[in-house]
């Protein structure tokens, strides 16, 4: 009897398996809703110029297939890092993702001693495109091959190149290069391609590894020689420019790519639904548009081929960045 006693009521007991039971129920609902208000993309960059195109392309055609505004926010900064950690602190509700280059994932937590957030935080959705770095330099430099950069830094003569930050893809791609050609040249840093080009085409410096869509006008009028592309391929927009590899620089391939990250924690049903959306949305006649306005090639990686990738080079650019023995605060 005292057993018996012990029993809850049936009421009691239904009670509170219906109070167990619904924080699941509404969180399944709201995974099966999905989306059912506006959805924000952080921009780990500065807004302006072609990727602002592609980026808001993409949005337009993303909020076409998911039925809701797709929102882009500009949170510039500390190579990409103010962008990713808000993102990490944030909500993995499926409503906020980020966009940038894969180096705020591979690079930055190697040279910052504080990015904000840990790559576990941010995991990657899409790579949706690459972007292919050209060693542009002065026609005052005499220098139109790889070989002639070689020759010329090791003759004695003072050079310099240009690069858009310390750590950053510009300033690691020419370090590889100086590393595998066994040369060297004096690093100026700028904040920004918008003053390396300036002063590249000032004659101030005399060469830089610069994203083809930057230098592709100052190389087909003259201004700069275009003397070799960093990726395993030529770029489009460039096909005369010969990559490092064909110029006796064995696989040399520094390739960058943007992407779309998410916060660790979106419920898989929403990162899916997300992911095949923007893999629509990327083969769209009007975002090939956009990625060939910006030289960018269009990839569409899975998350699973994506994350493989980062790792990979996170693992390669770890290395180099030991060895320059780069550290920011």
């Amino acid at each position: 009897m005292q057993f018996l006693q012990m029993l809850p009521a049936p009421r009691t007991l239904l009670a509170t398996t219906l109070a167990l039971a619904t924080p699941l129920m509404a969180s399944a609902q709201a995974q099966a809703n999905w989306p059912v208000k506006p959805i924000r993309i952080v921009a780990a960059y500065a807004p302006g110029g072609g990727p602002e195109r592609v980026i808001r392309t993409i949005a337009d055609g993303m909020g076409k297939r998911l039925g809701q505004p797709v929102i882009i926010e500009y949170k510039p900064g500390a190579s990409g890092n103010i962008g990713f950690a808000e993102v990490a602190r944030g909500q993995a509700d499926g409503y906020t993702w980020v966009t940038s280059t894969d180096t705020t994932w591979t690079i930055n937590p190697h040279i910052y001693k504080n990015t904000g957030f840990k790559q576990a935080d941010v995991v990657p959705v899409s790579l949706i495109s690459s972007l292919s770095l050209v060693l542009a330099c002065h026609p005052s430099s005499g220098v139109k091959t790889a070989q002639d950069l070689v020759a010329r830094a090791k003759s004695g003569k003072p050079m310099a190149f240009a690069s858009t930050g310390t750590g950053g893809s510009a300033h690691v791609t020419m370090a590889r290069m100086m590393e595998a050609g066994r040369f060297e040249m004096t690093h100026v840093p700028y904040r920004g391609p918008g003053p390396a080009v300036a002063d590249l085409i000032g004659g101030q410096v005399d060469c830089s590894f610069l994203p083809a869509s930057t230098v592709q006008e100052h190389i087909k009028s003259g201004r700069l020689n275009g003397v070799a592309a960093a990726t395993r391929y030529r770029p489009a927009s460039l096909p005369d420019v010969p990559t490092l590899a064909e110029q006796g620089f064995k696989d040399f391939d520094a390739t960058f790519y943007v992407g779309f990250f998410a916060p660790r924690g979106v419920p898989a049903e929403i990162r899916t639904r997300f992911e095949n959306a923007l893999a629509e949305t990327i083969r769209t006649p009007e975002v090939l548009e956009a990625f060939a306005g910006n030289a960018n090639r269009p990839e569409g990686m899975t998350a699973d081929a994506s994350l493989k990738e980062l790792q990979r080079l996170s693992d390669q650019w770890q290395g180099l960045v030991r060895r320059l023995n780069v550290n920011l605060e």
